[in-house]
């Protein structure tokens, strides 16, 4: 859908990676052919990688660098909410039609829940200009024994794509 997040969804096992690896192998292949940018993480595979904070980081530098911003003058400043609205600025504003970009991020799901990682408030999932793709996976919502709510990326992704 233009303007949206695309969500890839399913119970474990169900091959959501492989389709989005399948999905990254295409976007990137289109993305050499096409000059545009494609940006992909897998989450989940090391602490690191479910951080939401040390995610959106590295995705705001390889913005940056993507779109010829002098890496060094781009602060990334301390302070989550901050950050958070640097990188959908960069998402929504950098590229272009000239140089298109793809998101993809597997397994929304596996972000710790510091910083609202699972809350997903950091991405850009609707009003995304039409050379903006991004593409997500997710496992369905569950709960856990030890926490109310459990965690919910599926039904927030649903819930922010359908109101607009």
């Amino acid at each position: 859908r233009e303007g949206k997040a695309f969500v890839v969804h399913g119970k474990s096992g169900a091959g959501k990676t492989y389709i989005m690896s399948e999905l990254t192998r295409q976007a990137a292949v289109h993305a050499r052919k096409s000059g545009g940018v494609c940006l992909i993480r897998f989450l989940g595979t090391t602490a690191a990688s479910s951080k939401a904070v040390l995610l959106v980081e590295s995705l705001v530098l390889q913005l940056a660098q993507a779109y010829g911003k002098d890496t060094s003058s781009v602060s990334i400043p301390s302070d989550f909410r901050e950050l958070q609205a640097l990188f959908i600025g960069a998402v929504k504003t950098w590229p272009s039609e000239a140089k298109p970009l793809t998101l993809i991020l597997d397994s929304v799901d596996q972000l710790d829940d510091t910083n609202g990682g699972r809350r997903l408030e950091w991405l850009p999932a609707t009003g995304l200009p039409a050379f903006v793709r991004i593409i997500v996976s997710s496992l369905p919502d569950f709960e856990e024994s030890n926490c109310k709510a459990g965690f919910q990326c599926l039904s927030r992704l649903q819930d922010t794509i359908k109101d607009e």
